[in-house]
């Protein structure tokens, strides 16, 4: 009976082990699954490459400028490649780019430095957008793609930080700092195409066309105009770009698929110190080709 009673209490002790086992085994996957890791991930088909872009960007050290330049009026009408552009005054209000402006100003106002804020958003950015992109260093990865993986490396004249992800398209909006100046790419994070611009874009309600504009009249380091682009399934085409004399485009909203509003900002007349005003334009971009011409 003794014998007995020993063997029963050795089984006992031994289920109680294996479950002690398993609940350690459970905890080790719940571990797993927070890093990323599952079993249905599959690592070996992830492909890593770098972002092609034309090695003339890479070597740049200063924003590309505007190739033509003009003045244009509050009330005013000009052709440009295939498309003819009305201007009219309009008042109307602006809101923020980023719907986060408050959330990024936190993070970053502690930086004098430009640079060093658009890395501190940039840091905010990874945390809220888990898996989507990280920094190593020098060398941005773009991880949206559960296949493709791309990779932006900085290099002496250029420095590279992430300004937002629009997980919609899939596209990466990437702030550029040169020794001088800045510009923007867009990368998409599927293909790696990237494409880039004078400054923040903006598409259109339709997702057809896409705006790009940069208000740096005071200074010049970077373009003072505005870029229109078609946008197609995977990639967007420049049809025209135009460097503005008088004001600086520094905001914008879209109305209609051929309707826009700009804020422009203005240096004022007949003041002894620098001092810049604000107002809005409407402009309605027509085709050559439109019935109504």
């Amino acid at each position: 009976m003794i014998t007995f009673a020993l063997v029963m209490k050795n089984q006992a002790f031994g289920k109680l082990i294996g479950f002690v086992c398993l609940l350690l085994l459970g905890c080790t996957g719940s571990d797993d699954s927070q890093d990323g890791l599952t079993n249905d991930t599959d690592t070996s088909q992830i492909v890593l490459r770098e972002v092609p872009m034309n090695s003339a960007w890479k070597d740049q050290r200063f924003p590309s400028q505007p190739k033509h330049w003009t003045s244009i009026q509050a009330i005013d009408s000009m052709a440009i490649n295939s498309d003819i552009l009305l201007f009219q005054p309009v008042k109307t209000n602006f809101s923020s780019y980023h719907q986060d402006q408050f959330q990024r100003d936190s993070v970053s106002s502690k930086y004098p430095n430009i640079y060093h804020k658009a890395l501190a958003i940039e840091r905010y950015l990874e945390a809220t957008h888990d898996s989507t992109f990280f920094r190593n260093s020098d060398t941005l990865t773009f991880t949206s793609d559960a296949v493709n993986h791309w990779y932006l490396v900085n290099s002496d004249s250029q420095k590279h930080c992430v300004e937002s992800f629009l997980p919609e398209k899939q596209l990466f909006l990437i702030k550029t700092f040169y020794q001088s100046g800045t510009s923007y790419l867009l990368i998409n994070g599927a293909s790696g195409y990237a494409k880039k611009l004078w400054g923040l874009p903006y598409f259109s309600p339709g997702g057809t066309q896409l705006i790009s504009i940069n208000n740096d009249q005071k200074i010049q380091y970077s373009a003072n105009g505005i870029q229109y682009f078609k946008c197609f399934e995977d990639s967007i085409s420049l049809q025209w770009e135009q460097g503005i004399n008088n004001w600086g485009p520094a905001k914008m909203r879209w109305i209609s698929d051929d309707t826009l509003v700009i804020q422009r900002e203005y240096l004022a007349p007949n003041e002894s110190e620098e001092v810049y005003l604000s107002d809005a334009v409407q402009v309605v971009i027509f085709s050559k080709s439109h019935p109504a011409l």
